[in-house]
């Protein structure tokens, strides 16, 4: 009798996605459109910047509290 409550899911109800649980068959990771692979072309070289090796300064980027509380991060 209540076999099609049983049955129903976001995609055939008004049913919200999120109560479809985990078996969903949308939450599946499905393969980009189109059917080719990501990335570039075969054969092409890429280009990436090198580091150089003679560094003139070092910079340290640190904050002076924590950004919730705000609490120091300084050591003790």
């Amino acid at each position: 009798m209540y076999e099609h409550c049983l049955n129903t899911t976001s995609r055939n109800s008004s049913k919200p996605p999120s109560s479809d649980g985990l078996s969903n068959p949308q939450a599946a990771v499905k393969p980009p459109k189109g059917g080719r692979p990501s990335g570039g072309q075969a054969g092409h070289q890429g280009h990436t910047l090198c580091r150089s090796p003679n560094v003139d300064h070092i910079l340290d980027h640190r904050p002076a509290s924590y950004g919730r509380c705000g609490g120091s991060l300084a050591a003790d």
